[in-house]
C-alpha cells in the first residue's frame, strides 16, 4: 500500500514539473511585440580601411597577441615578444616604437611562462 501511494506522489510530482517547465518555456506574445529584437537594436557596419603597419625588429615573431589602449589622449599598441622575452609598446599614431621592456626569465624578478 505504501508503495502505491509513493508511486502516485512521484507521478503527480513529475506531471507538475513537466507542466511548470512547459509554462516557463512559452513566450508571451504581447511581451515579444513590445520588446524590440536585440539583433535589430545593435547594427554594426564594417568599413574597409587601409592596413596599418608597424616597423618590427628581426627578433619579433609575427604571431603575437596585441593590446590596444589609450592614456593621456595617446593610443598605444603593445605585445609580448616571446623570442626575446620583451614587451613592445608602439605609439599607435606615429607607428613608432615608444618603449621596449626587457623581462627577466630567471632570478627573483623572473617570469615563468606555461607549464
Amino acid at each position: 500500500m505504501n508503495q502505491k501511494i509513493l508511486l502516485k506522489i512521484c507521478f503527480k510530482t513529475i506531471i507538475l514539473i513537466l507542466f511548470l517547465v512547459s509554462i516557463s518555456c512559452t513566450e508571451n506574445k504581447e511581451n515579444k511585440k513590445s520588446q524590440p529584437n536585440k539583433s535589430q537594436e545593435n547594427v554594426l557596419r564594417l568599413v574597409e580601411e587601409e592596413p596599418i603597419t608597424f616597423p618590427l625588429d628581426k627578433e619579433t615573431n609575427y604571431n603575437v597577441y596585441t593590446k590596444l589602449y589609450s592614456t593621456n589622449n595617446e593610443s598605444y599598441l603593445s605585445f609580448f615578444n616571446a623570442n626575446n622575452f620583451s614587451i613592445y609598446i608602439y605609439n599607435y599614431d606615429s607607428k613608432s616604437l615608444y618603449k621596449r621592456i626587457q623581462l627577466d626569465r630567471d632570478g627573483p624578478n623572473g617570469i615563468k611562462l606555461g607549464g
